[in-house]
């Protein structure tokens, strides 16, 4: 069963943080509070939605979690400036997912930052 309000507040958390770590990827703890909310709210993400065409949206963003979350632990165990940006880059990816699945969310309240 769909809670789309559960879904977009959690899809609003994960992309204000995807947004800090962009903005300062040299900074480590925002990755780290990133991966910490995708860790939580992965299951809210990945429970059945039903959206319709956007729900290929909700798919593909829970590969890209799999992904950053993969190349985070990757780089814990050797800093190196091409795994920060392919973290940066899956982080753009995974917003512009976030971009095309929050509008097809049943617009119940705004998000609180």
């Amino acid at each position: 069963m769909s809670d789309a309000p559960s879904l977009s507040r959690s899809l609003g958390l994960i992309d204000q943080a995807a947004l800090q770590a962009i903005l300062d990827p040299q900074d480590g703890k925002r990755l780290e509070i990133l991966c910490g909310l995708i860790a939580e709210h992965k299951p809210v993400v990945a429970a059945d939605h039903r959206l319709g065409d956007a729900d290929p949206w909700r798919l593909k963003l829970l590969g890209i979690f799999g992904e950053i979350l993969a190349a985070a632990e990757s780089a814990r165990r050797g800093p190196e400036a091409q795994r920060a940006r392919l973290i940066v880059s899956y982080l753009r990816t995974m917003r512009s997912f976030i971009a095309k699945l929050l509008p097809a969310l049943p617009a119940d309240k705004p998000l609180q930052s």
